[in-house]
């Protein structure tokens, strides 16, 4: 990944599984294989790298990467694999589909704004980062919001809320 975001081309072999579905102007989420998302970029013309054709045996290439952002903290993508419609993780290139994007881009806010700790899955979030992030989402999580008299109770181990 080191040399991809020095030179600002994403090389893969030229049948890459998904390879051809590419097009300039896309927008491509970088994601570190079985750990995280780490930034996104427009997706630039595709060159032919002969040299590299020639080192692996194999027709090889790169997109360029246009307006590339890394991520201040990385998403680890155990936060947001369920919620996407692609939830393959082996191919190098996956179509996402918009909800997915605003998925991942969702996530990637709250995880940046909410989320204290080290960047790999295990988090602290503040209560009322909670509860900011879940108010407008109560009917996509199949809950209701409470009454007034909500009472927070400290049982054996962590905090429950108990109504």
């Amino acid at each position: 990944m080191t040399t991809i975001l020095a030179n600002h081309r994403y090389y893969f072999r030229r049948d890459e599984r998904n390879r051809s579905n590419v097009a300039v102007g896309d927008v491509g989420y970088l994601r570190i294989y079985g750990d995280a998302y780490i930034g996104c970029c427009t997706i630039g013309n595709w060159k032919d790298d002969p040299e590299s054709e020639e080192k692996h045996q194999v027709a090889c290439g790169s997109f360029e990467m246009l307006d590339l952002e890394l991520w201040r903290r990385p998403v680890p993508q155990a936060l947001i694999i369920r919620d996407l419609s692609n939830q393959d993780v082996r191919s190098r290139l996956i179509s996402l589909t918009r909800d997915d994007a605003i998925a991942i881009e969702a996530t990637r806010r709250a995880y940046e704004r909410l989320g204290f700790g080290p960047a790999d899955g295990e988090i602290l979030v503040l209560e009322a980062g909670i509860e900011e992030a879940i108010k407008p989402n109560l009917n996509r999580l199949g809950l209701i919001l409470a009454d007034e008299t909500i009472q927070q109770a400290v049982l054996d181990g962590p905090r429950c809320w108990a109504q």
